[in-house]
């Protein structure tokens, strides 16, 4: 079993991730598929799926700190303790409620 250091990067790269995404234009959408992408990587046997509504674009950066590390935590405690798990993933956002996540 990998230790959770190992599963995913550290914080750090969790937010160089996400201020890449953001000069590339694709904010926290494009920080948490790249996420999600590098999990089925190291998680072959578990199924992930990632659903994003919404405009993430000026949600602050601590915000998106918070949620990509919500999703990040997630994997790893997957990779930890249910390597053959269905994760689905729902990021929404509305003017009037924020952004909402759901993790299952």
């Amino acid at each position: 079993m990998k230790p959770s250091a190992e599963a995913h990067p550290p914080d750090r790269a969790g937010a160089v991730g996400i201020q890449q995404s953001k000069r590339a234009g694709r904010h926290l959408p494009g920080a948490l598929k790249q996420c999600v992408d590098d999990g089925r990587i190291h998680l072959p046997g578990a199924s992930l799926s990632l659903t994003v509504k919404g405009d993430f674009a000026e949600l602050s950066d601590a915000l998106n700190l918070i949620l990509y590390r919500l999703v990040q935590e997630a994997l790893t405690n997957v990779s930890t303790f249910a390597r053959e798990a269905r994760v689905e993933i729902f990021l929404i956002r509305t003017p009037a409620d924020g952004a909402r996540m759901r993790l299952s």
